[in-house]
């Protein structure tokens, strides 16, 4: 089944509309700017919720995709897992 098909969207399926990362898309969902829902423990955009937002806030999110929301997104501290920075590894006894 293709996005074109599909009642609910992934929001891999929707970044490259915007342009934006999914990353991004995430905050956004987050932030309430874009509605979506949760299906087990996956996050969807209904289509129909979609294609509405879409065609309201089409100019406004090609001019600018960091002024979606009118607002700075805060962002989540990540730990060092996620920052790049290269952990010593635990010293273990030799077996």
């Amino acid at each position: 089944m293709t996005s074109e098909t599909r009642a609910l969207l992934r929001p891999a399926d929707v970044a490259p509309q915007l342009g934006v990362t999914t990353g991004r898309i995430y905050q956004l969902i987050a932030s309430g700017v874009i509605p979506a829902t949760r299906v087990g423990g996956a996050i969807r955009i209904p289509r129909e919720a979609w294609e509405q937002w879409l065609a309201t806030h089409r100019d406004r999110a090609l001019r600018s995709s960091s002024d979606l929301s009118g607002a700075a997104v805060p962002r989540k501290r990540m730990s060092t897992r996620h920052t790049g920075q290269v952990r010593p590894r635990s010293k273990r006894a030799p077996r």
